[in-house]
């Protein structure tokens, strides 16, 4: 017993290389992770931005059924982007008795390569398509 009490007695800690050692596996597995946790960030953003289109769709159809054309006004449509909206809504027409486009268009996040932002569309009739195919990790 007293030979175990002082051999532990005399390893006082972990020496700098363990300790280094440690900290480049960190460093390692953080580095992994990061550009997955930018892909999943990415997504919900655009998942953000698809729920508001098929929200701002589902008032102006509503808007439609009262007056009998489409309105570019989110006011008249009295939308609010969500608290913290990465994305900017417009709605746009060629013939407000007919059709109309819901644009949302990223604002605060970075730009995606090539200067490109992020930015989906949405028609009359539920179309949804994106604008910068393949930038998913914007």
């Amino acid at each position: 017993m007293k030979a175990l009490l002082k051999r532990l007695k005399g390893n006082k800690g972990f020496s700098l290389v363990e300790l280094m050692v440690v900290v480049a596996i960190i460093g390692i597995l953080a580095a992994m992770a990061m550009p997955r946790f930018q892909i999943f960030r990415a997504r919900a953003q655009q998942s953000e931005a698809k729920n508001a289109l098929a929200h701002v769709h589902t008032l102006n159809h509503l808007y439609y059924a009262d007056q009998d054309q489409f309105t570019t006004d989110l006011s008249v449509l009295k939308y609010t982007a969500p608290g913290s909206a990465k994305y900017g809504y417009v709605i746009s027409t060629t013939d407000a008795a007919s059709n109309f486009t819901a644009t949302a268009t990223l604002i605060r996040a970075k730009l995606c390569p090539g200067g490109k932002k992020d930015a989906w569309t949405m028609d009359q009739d539920s179309t949804l398509s994106n604008s910068t195919p393949g930038l998913s990790g914007c």
